[in-house]
């Protein structure tokens, strides 16, 4: 009897062997493939008649086809130099080529690759981009995710130079210490539309400081997402957005999801600096609160900003109440909103509960707040100030109706004072010629 033979691939393999009873044949697990032998008929499959076995390996077979056709049609042909053949390290398909766990001899990269991406390796310091990559004038995508790389060893780790037309830079899951003498490392890099730096710090407080000097000196020309997912920054400071000095950007997403924030401070975020900015992803961080300052500069973006709040563990007291009439007034789009709940609260009964759907304030009874949500004085403060306001001026008025009667009084008092210190002084130098006179004058001198 003849045989054939056939290949699946990522589902259960079986066998079918020749050497079973001809009314029956087995199903054994391989590996990597399964082969038919022989098939007799009539046969059954441990109980299973024939009919329904040979329905279930028609099935087999044509998916199998149809899996292979289309995998065959979705892997694009290498259309580079260098081809990955014969080479486990590395995977080639259309103009993108990846390298795993061997740091690639820059001789190995194709000169016309788009997409390069080189993970799972130990490259602790990345050396200059001609040295490491060669010049790669058509690269759009440079994916470094994974190697340990620590710190870059000059400005020309990424230079534009050679890399003219990078667009997508991902460094995630490093363990950058320092930008020490590099922090114009991403200067230049025109092109860069997007910047992730995911989990990419070993020790995220510490280097805030210096990733905002490096941004600092980044003029950040076309980016327009930058994301610093997963890196334990605790606090930004306010400089840290601070694009090329200050300059206007335009940012459209800055992503700082699980960061351990626990606040924000006023101007982090202004509008005048980011006026594209349309996403900022605040979530799964430690905010216990939201400074209604940080507020203010939230709705100074309008309806154009949406703003992801999630999963931080809110804390519903007093402190809360401007962030609970915020989400009920701002034009700011609040990602899903419902799902913003405290997670502790000084009141047990509203623990778990919707913020922005408590219609009653947070334990402000026995509080008193200076500023209402929109940063203006509340009530009490502002009756106070107004009080103060009005006896000052009348005060004012009093003092300029009887000016006269002030000058006088303070001519008069003056001239008392003026006098009452001369007689004094009368009164010391009398004394002084009283006890001169009192003094015998020395007897003359014999000769």
């Amino acid at each position: 009897m003849s045989s054939f033979h056939f290949h699946l691939q990522a589902w259960y393999p079986i066998t079918l062997c020749s050497h079973c009873k001809s009314n029956s044949w087995s199903v054994t697990p391989t590996t990597n493939s399964a082969v038919i032998t022989s098939i007799h008929s009539p046969f059954i499959v441990r109980g299973i008649e024939s009919k329904k076995a040979t329905m279930w390996l028609m099935t087999w077979l044509m998916f199998c086809i149809c899996v292979s056709i289309t995998t065959a049609q979705a892997h694009e042909p290498c259309e580079l130099e260098y081809t990955c053949k014969k080479d486990p390290s590395c995977y080639c398909e259309g103009k993108n080529i990846s390298f795993f766990h061997k740091w690639p001899k820059k001789e190995k990269i194709p000169a016309n690759v788009q997409s390069l991406t080189i993970t799972g390796c130990n490259k602790t310091k990345l050396r200059e981009s001609k040295q490491e990559f060669g010049i790669l004038k058509d690269l759009i995508v440079l994916n470094l995710t994974d190697n340990n790389i620590r710190s870059f060893a000059s400005p020309g780790s990424l230079h534009h130079r050679d890399l003219p037309s990078l667009q997508e830079l991902i460094l995630d899951k490093n363990n950058l210490t320092t930008f020490v003498d590099s922090y114009q490392v991403f200067n230049g890099l025109k092109e860069l539309e997007v910047l992730s730096l995911r989990q990419a710090f070993e020790d995220s407080h510490k280097i805030v400081k210096n990733l905002t000097k490096a941004f600092s000196h980044s003029s950040f020309d076309s980016l327009r997402e930058l994301i610093l997912d997963n890196n334990n920054f605790r606090n930004i400071g306010l400089d840290l957005f601070r694009f090329d000095g200050g300059k206007r950007s335009i940012v459209e997403k800055i992503s700082l999801r699980n960061c351990s924030l626990e606040f924000i401070i006023k101007n982090t975020f202004e509008k005048n600096l980011m006026p594209e900015l349309n996403y900022l992803d605040l979530s799964l961080n430690q905010m216990e609160n939201v400074p209604y300052t940080f507020l203010q500069d939230l709705d100074d973006f309008g309806s154009q900003l949406s703003v992801n709040f999630t999963d931080n563990p809110f804390y519903c007291d007093c402190q809360l109440e401007n962030f609970r009439l915020w989400l009920n007034t701002t034009a700011v789009n609040i990602v899903d909103i419902d799902s913003l709940t405290c997670h502790k609260a000084d009141n047990e009964n509203i623990t778990g509960k919707a913020i922005a759907s408590l219609t009653d304030s947070i334990g402000c009874d026995k509080h008193l707040k200076p500023y209402n949500v929109n940063g203006q004085m509340s009530l009490p403060y502002t009756i106070l100030i107004v009080i103060f306001g009005v006896l000052g001026i009348l005060f004012i008025i009093i003092m300029y109706m009887r000016r006269k009667e002030i000058h006088t009084w303070f001519f008069t008092t003056g001239t008392a004072i003026k006098e009452v210190f001369c007689s004094s002084r009368a009164g010391y130098s009398d004394i002084g010629r009283v006890q001169r006179s009192e003094v015998p004058s020395a007897a003359p001198a014999e000769v």
